[in-house]
């Protein structure tokens, strides 16, 4: 019997992983009443968004079974076993700092070491797309779509 290699299981994990954020994204209201008309609730998007990549992962899941290539590791080893845990330790890092920092400090510091120690950007680089896109993500969530986000004693 042949081994799946870790293409295949991460495919399914991340065929699962969409399922199940389905499952609770169906839970919301797909669409409310509002002034005697309907209008997209907050179940609206996610619904059509999961739905969209639970179908492309699975479509993902069986190329990789019909490929003949078996892999005898399921973990990577040497430089990308170092990316993975950068990025791993990366996000652990947001997600300790974000309640205390707020989104914008620790949204930045996680894509500045994402891009530089990750992807091998430059600091310089690294440092202005990190805080462009938080301060852009900022500004999109909290006053565009009034998403509360966590925020410092400044108030960002």
């Amino acid at each position: 019997m042949r081994k799946p290699g870790s293409t295949v299981v991460a495919s399914g994990g991340i065929v699962v992983m969409f399922a199940a954020l389905l499952v609770v994204a169906l839970g919301y209201p797909y669409m409310v009443e509002a002034r005697g008309s309907s209008r997209p609730g907050p179940g609206f998007f996610p619904v059509w968004i999961l739905g969209i990549l639970v179908a492309l992962s699975i479509v993902n899941l069986v190329q990789e079974i019909r490929k003949r290539v078996t892999e005898t590791r399921i973990l990577p080893s040497g430089q990308s076993l170092l990316k993975l845990v950068k990025v791993f330790g990366s996000v652990v890092l947001f997600v300790a700092l974000a309640p205390f920092a707020g989104f914008t400090i620790a949204c930045a510091l996680f894509l500045f070491l994402i891009y530089c120690f990750a992807n091998g950007f430059g600091w310089l680089r690294s440092a202005g797309l990190s805080v462009g896109i938080s301060i852009a993500l900022f500004v999109l969530f909290r006053t565009l779509l009034g998403v509360q986000l966590p925020v410092n004693a400044l108030g960002w």
